[in-house]
């Protein structure tokens, strides 16, 4: 007879290493099912799990440390960033919520506007940007008070751009703003001005448990502050002068441009009309942007005493040479050539002193289209000058090879080719420092937060292009024009000053030469004998008068007489004393 455990064990399925085997098929059928599973998650997930991600992972905010500051080249803050609040929204949490009449007086907000927000199918959203921390104490305070869910709100802390000068210097500053939108200086020079940036996720961890990221951006470092070659005060002088000469002769616009002629600083730009940053979307787009660097004009008879120079330079004539004016009327071609009074017989000097378009013609004709086109060159015309902005225009210089019979004369008295305001005063420079053209700055230096100079500028030397001679002879011609000549009126008390008048027809619609839309411009150094500034002031489309002597001039006088003053230049009348041995007064 067997023994029960023989028939045990005979029986299939019930030993030992069966269910083991059994067990671990099972196992691994899981394991596999598992794996499976977690790939088609990984890659091949429907609709609804990317729904169920993106309510987790619902919003990356951006948080940025303080942007930089612009400041002017004696530190006076021109722009800056303030704390302020940006206010997000949870839509989820309104429950019950319809205080939107209250709510639209304490943001500003429609009650409309804030009804779509409340409605949004976000789970998180922006309800307004950049608000005062004001504005942010009463959104607290009606929070508790109209026991609104504590979830609803979200008070993230950042910066708000503020502009303490409004519109001073606007155009140079420019302006930046939420969208990332910038112009002038904020464009420029973004990667020194922008702090470092953090992205925070909000994460939502199941229905009612919200969380920002704790992640610690202590470490990041704020913008580094921008000075600029501007003085704030000479910056001021010139938008006042301009603002009242535009507006005395109801012209469209108009520039004034100040440079210190040793070392290619700009220390003024203006342009009128004037735009506030702070509210920038409220004026025209054409407001916004520095016209000395991004418009070319026809700059009139200014351009007379770069030809003059490079004649002298190159040995073409010398300042008592004598030119036919033909009594004031000279044809070329098809073309007749005026000048405002009949001249016969001029020295060089005296066609700069008395700006005839002839006798400048009459020069042109002597040195030669190619070296004529080779002595503007010299000077930078039709070419940028590598300021630090970021448009720049070249203006047009066109080639001798494309000049026609009359090109020559026309460009010689500054039409029929274009410049920029600071490829005009860079150029005057030279004269005005005895022949170095230089590249021209705005910015003087950027400093770190901690003080470290990360960057300063230095003079540049583009290349030298008068002798000395050359320089000092040009500047005795342009102070004959202020004392006896077409700039009477940019004479200031107290100063000796060397200029130029330039009176230039603008193009019509047709193409053709307008005999009722010019523009008035005056170029000039103070003082005289040894420069600190260079001045260009350009009015365009004055009323009623025209001439740049009379339209310009004016400006040109306020500007320099209030800023060598401010600049603690002592006036002409004591130098001259002081060298001839004279004492005057205490």
């Amino acid at each position: 007879m067997k023994s029960r455990n023989t028939e045990n064990k005979n029986q299939p399925g019930c030993t030992k290493p069966g269910r083991i085997r059994i067990i671990k098929y099972l196992f691994y059928c899981c394991i596999a099912a598992i794996s499976a599973r977690a790939f088609l998650i990984q890659n091949f997930s429907g609709s609804k799990l990317k729904d169920m991600t993106t309510n987790i992972y619902s919003k990356q905010i951006v948080i940025e440390k303080k942007r930089g500051a612009i400041l002017d080249r004696n530190g006076e803050v021109l722009a800056m960033s303030i704390d302020s609040w940006d206010i997000g929204l949870r839509p989820e949490y309104k429950n019950q919520f319809s205080d939107y009449k209250n709510l639209s007086k304490i943001l500003g907000i429609s009650e409309k506007k804030l009804k779509d927000k409340f409605n949004s199918k976000s789970v998180f959203t922006y309800l307004q940007r950049k608000v005062s921390q004001n504005v942010a104490d009463k959104l607290k305070k009606f929070q508790k008070e109209s026991g609104t869910d504590h979830r609803l709100f979200e008070l993230l802390k950042t910066h708000k751009r503020v502009y303490p000068n409004r519109d001073l210097a606007a155009a140079v500053i420019g302006f930046s703003n939420m969208e990332n939108e910038r112009t002038g200086i904020e464009k420029k020079y973004n990667d020194f001005l922008q702090g470092e940036t953090v992205s925070i996720p909000i994460i939502s961890v199941g229905k009612g448990n919200w969380y920002s990221d704790s992640t610690d951006f202590s470490e990041a470092s704020p913008g580094n502050d921008v000075y600029l070659t501007i003085d704030k005060k000479i910056q001021h002088i010139a938008e006042t002068a301009l603002k009242k000469g535009v507006e005395k002769y109801s012209a469209e616009n108009g520039k004034a441009i100040v440079m210190d002629p040793e070392t290619g600083e700009i220390l003024a730009m203006a342009q009128y009309p004037f735009f506030n940053p702070n509210a920038y979307w409220k004026y025209q787009p054409r407001t916004w942007y520095n016209r000395h660097v991004f418009d070319a004009f026809e700059p009139g008879s200014i351009m007379k005493i770069f030809l003059v120079a490079g004649a002298i330079e190159s040995e073409y004539c010398t300042p008592n040479s004598i030119f036919y004016c033909k009594n004031g009327s000279y044809q070329i071609g098809p073309v007749t050539i005026h000048d405002t009074k009949a001249y016969k017989w001029l020295q060089v000097t005296d066609i700069i002193k008395y700006s005839s378009n002839i006798g400048a013609t009459r020069i042109a004709e002597v040195v030669g289209n190619k070296p004529f086109y080779k002595i503007l060159r010299g000077f930078g015309f039709g070419e940028k000058t590598g300021i630090d902005v970021s448009i720049e225009t070249t203006g047009l210089l066109r080639k001798p090879s494309q000049w026609t019979k009359i090109d020559a004369s026309n460009i010689s008295f500054g039409q029929g080719l274009s410049a920029s305001s600071i490829q005009i005063v860079t150029a005057a420079s030279a004269i005005a420092n005895n022949g170095e053209l230089l590249k021209p700055s705005l910015v003087k230096k950027v400093v770190s937060g901690n003080g470290r100079t990360l960057y300063s500028s230095e003079k540049t030397v583009r290349k030298k292009i008068l002798s000395d001679n050359t320089a000092s002879i040009i500047r005795q011609m342009m102070k004959t024009t202020v004392e006896d000549g077409t700039g009477k009126n940019a004479k200031p008390q107290g100063y000796t000053v060397g200029g130029k008048t330039g009176t230039s027809q603008k193009l019509d619609k047709t193409g053709k030469y307008s005999r009722k839309k010019y523009l008035a411009t005056f170029l000039g150094v103070a003082p005289a004998d040894k420069p600190k500034i260079v001045v260009l002031v350009a009015i365009d489309e004055p009323k009623n008068k025209y001439y740049g002597g009379i339209v310009a001039a004016p400006v040109f006088k306020e500007i320099v007489s209030k800023s060598l003053r401010y600049m603690n230049v002592i006036p002409s009348a004591i130098t001259i004393a002081a060298n001839n041995g004279e004492k005057h007064g205490s």
